[in-house]
């Protein structure tokens, strides 16, 4: 019952990030469908996190949640 989804038929899995990153269609049915929102400002925000990182070492952007460094001691 309720709406199929079908990004989550497969759970998370491998690669599914890059249709985020990229911002176009990729091979498979669920790939092809357009982003709503919620999933473009996500899209938005991952990109900016991921081209910081690789500008500068650091996924910082203004206005958006702190990405905190990994501890070991927090996981």
């Amino acid at each position: 019952p309720g709406m199929f989804n079908p990004f989550m038929v497969m759970g998370a899995f491998h690669a599914v990030e890059l249709r985020y990153i990229f911002q176009t269609k990729l091979a498979g049915p669920t790939f092809n469908l357009p982003l709503n929102a919620a999933q473009q400002r996500m899209a938005d925000q991952m990109l900016g996190y991921w081209a910081r990182f690789a500008a500068g070492g650091q996924p910082r952007l203004d206005g958006a949640p702190a990405w905190p460094r990994f501890a070991p001691s927090s996981a």
